[in-house]
């Protein structure tokens, strides 16, 4: 007898099958090993596609991330403050220079929001004081006369109204922007 020692093939196996019921079985048991051993092969390459998959997008979105923690640090206090960039043209890049210009406006607008306030604080704080000088004045004048209290009136009077048209011209300022 003559011994083949090569593995045999599906086919073969078939075809060496002792009856039709035979060789059914045998199809049923080798369809059922192909599935499972699809399965398996499908589940590896899922597995592998995921773990790749997500290494390649945490890669790719590292310079994101770094972005993002860089605008984090920024706040009011240190709008001066400009994120790095670099001389690529890619998006990060471009949103980066975008950041900075945007950062460039913020830092302008709060300068002159500080500087504004400054000089409203003190168009207002001027008359306020001569209001409560001329208060003070009649308070410790105990031989204060009616015409003391009058001239005190008409300066306090002038006073209020200058503050009014400072107060006016802020409100005007707010409303057209």
């Amino acid at each position: 007898a003559k011994t083949d020692s090569a593995p045999k093939s599906s086919v073969n196996i078939i075809a060496e099958a002792k009856d039709a019921k035979d060789a059914n079985a045998i199809t049923v048991t080798i369809k059922r090993q192909f599935n499972i051993t699809s399965l398996i092969y499908l589940a590896v390459v899922s597995l592998c596609s995921m773990i790749l998959i997500y290494w390649a997008a945490g890669k790719a979105l590292k310079p994101v991330h770094t972005l993002n923690q860089a605008v984090l640090t920024i706040t009011a206090n240190n709008l001066h403050q400009r994120l790095a960039e670099n001389d690529s043209t890619d998006e990060i890049s471009s949103l980066t220079k975008s950041f900075n210009i945007m950062l460039n406006r913020l830092h302008e607008a709060f300068l002159k929001q500080k500087c504004f306030s400054s000089s409203a604080a003190h168009e207002l704080k001027t008359p306020l004081a001569i209001i409560k000088t001329n208060l003070q004045v009649l308070e410790l004048a105990p031989e204060a006369t009616i015409s003391d209290y009058q001239a005190a009136f008409t300066i306090t009077k002038r006073t209020v109204d200058r503050l009014t048209a400072v107060v006016d011209d802020l409100l005007m300022l707010v409303t057209d922007g």
